[in-house]
C-alpha cells in the first residue's frame, strides 16, 4: 500500500512538475515569511508568545494527554482543510484561493517552529523535528498533491468551458479521478494524524 501510494505520487509529480514547482515555491515562501515575520515582533509580543509556548509545554508535564481528544481535533481541522482545496479544485474561480491556503499553510508553518525554537532552544528543534516526522511531511505531501490536482483539474474546467480542451464526458471522469485522488489523500491525512496523537506526546515529554 505505501508502495503504491508512493508511485502515485512520482507519477502525479511527472505529469505536473511545473505546476508542482510553483505551488512548492509559494509553500517555501510562505514559511519563510512566517519565520522571519517572528523578527517584526515587538519584544513584548515575543516574550508573550513564548511564555505561552513554555506553559503549553509544562502542561504535557503535568496533565495525561487524551490521544483521542488530540486525535479527534487534529484529524477536524485537516480533513477540513482539505475539503475546502478539493470544493476549490471543482470551481473556476479556485485556482488563486488554492495558492493562498498554501502559502498561509506555510507561514502558519514557519511562523509556529520558529517561536518554539525561540521558546525552547535545543528542545524546541527536537519538537520540530518530531513533528515533522510523526505529521507535517505526510499532511504537506497530501495537501500540496491536492491542490497540484486541483489547480489542474480546474484549469481543465476552464479550457473544457472555453472549448479548447476537453468534452464534457472527459471532465466527469477527470472529476471521478480527482475525488479518488482527494480520498486517497485522505487516507495519508488519517495515517499523519493517528502517529500524531500517539507519538508526538511522549516526544513532547522527552
Amino acid at each position: 500500500m505505501p508502495l503504491k501510494i508512493t508511485r502515485l505520487y512520482l507519477m502525479h509529480i511527472k505529469k505536473n512538475p511545473k505546476v508542482y514547482i510553483i505551488t512548492l515555491s509559494v509553500f517555501i515562501v510562505g514559511i519563510f515569511m512566517g519565520h522571519f515575520t517572528i523578527n517584526g515582533l515587538l519584544l513584548e509580543q515575543k516574550q508573550e508568545l513564548q511564555n505561552y509556548i513554555q506553559g503549553f509545554m509544562k502542561i504535557f508535564d503535568i496533565e495525561k494527554v487524551d490521544n483521542i481528544e488530540v486525535f479527534n481535533v487534529s484529524l477536524f481541522r485537516e480533513v477540513k482543510q482539505l475539503i475546502v482545496l478539493w470544493a476549490l479544485g471543482v470551481s473556476i474561480i479556485g485556482i488563486p484561493l488554492i495558492f493562498m491556503i498554501v502559502f498561509f499553510r506555510g507561514f502558519s508553518i514557519g511562523f509556529t517552529f520558529g517561536i518554539i525554537i525561540s521558546a525552547l532552544g535545543a528542545k524546541g528543534f527536537l519538537t520540530i523535528i518530531s513533528i515533522i516526522l510523526l505529521k507535517e511531511l505526510l499532511i504537506i505531501t497530501a495537501l500540496i498533491s491536492l491542490s497540484v490536482n486541483g489547480i489542474v483539474f480546474s484549469t481543465d474546467i476552464i479550457g473544457s468551458l472555453l472549448g479548447k480542451k476537453f468534452l464534457m464526458e472527459n471532465i466527469k471522469v477527470k472529476f471521478l479521478r480527482y475525488t479518488i485522488f482527494a480520498g486517497i489523500q485522505l487516507i495519508v491525512i488519517g495515517i499523519a494524524v493517528i502517529l500524531e496523537s500517539v507519538f508526538l506526546p511522549v516526544f513532547i515529554k522527552v
